[in-house]
């Protein structure tokens, strides 16, 4: 049993993914997503929208599970005075570097794309980790693989 499904058992939660298999905005619910791994499996665009930030601890993970041309995962604030702190590492598998971006350079980033280039999410396994820090604050941890010169995921939409 590895940290996350120790870490699962011990809130009392369920320990399977959620398949992302439609192309609408999918919304997380607290608390009944609490701790819950959404893995976005399609091509195309997944918008994922989270809930309002109270400060609650609620946390959800982000795998990609499937890759494709064109697929973009976006993951949107739950209000628009909610905003994202933390960082995101793209690293790159060609001669490029990879790069940090930090949500702090963008000002009120609320949004997380990655496009599947130089934003990140050209692998399978690309991981982001969100968490209910405090009111109107999502913490983001991230670690994913871009392409070319990468580019901040961050924006404010």
């Amino acid at each position: 049993m590895n940290a996350r499904s120790m870490r699962r058992l011990m809130e009392g939660m369920p320990n399977f993914p959620v398949l992302i298999q439609s192309t609408a905005i999918y919304q997380v619910l607290s608390p009944n997503q609490w701790g819950v791994i959404l893995v976005p499996n399609l091509a195309g665009t997944v918008t994922i929208q989270m809930p309002s930030a109270t400060g609650g601890g609620m946390w959800f993970e982000i795998y990609l599970g499937t890759l494709s041309a064109g697929q973009t995962t976006i993951v949107k604030r739950g209000q628009s005075s909610d905003r994202l702190q933390g960082s995101v590492f793209i690293g790159v598998h060609a001669t490029n570097n990879g790069e940090v971006f930090q949500a702090s350079q963008t000002a009120n980033a609320n949004t997380v794309t990655l496009n599947g280039t130089t934003q990140g999410g050209v692998s399978v396994g690309d991981t982001l980790l969100f968490t209910d820090i405090m009111v109107g604050v999502w913490s983001i941890q991230g670690t994913v693989v871009g392409s070319g010169s990468v580019a901040t995921p961050f924006s404010n939409t």
